[in-house]
């Protein structure tokens, strides 16, 4: 008698987008010196395989998008100007 042995795929956790803002917002004190108090608004984009997060400063025309895999490893980041350039 011949046995079928189904193997489940290790399914890889996701992070949600609360947890994608924490590690982007911890990422952003952490390497761009952005103070917790300067933080203005977040804003998130969800895409295939990652969490894009764009952090917004008080009185600052500049914005910190950090990308953050759905496995919660910080892909990239860097600042941008609000006004072109």
């Amino acid at each position: 008698m011949q046995v079928a042995v189904v193997k489940e795929k290790e399914k890889e956790e996701t992070i949600s987008e609360r947890q994608a803002i924490e590690i982007a917002v911890l990422w952003a004190i952490r390497k761009h010196r952005v103070s917790p108090d300067s933080v203005l608004a977040i804003d998130t984009i969800e895409n295939i395989g990652s969490w894009m997060v764009y952090i917004y400063l008080k009185h600052s025309p500049i914005v910190v998008i950090i990308e953050v895999e759905k496995s919660g490893k910080v892909f990239g980041s860097y600042i941008r100007s609000l006004w072109g350039e």
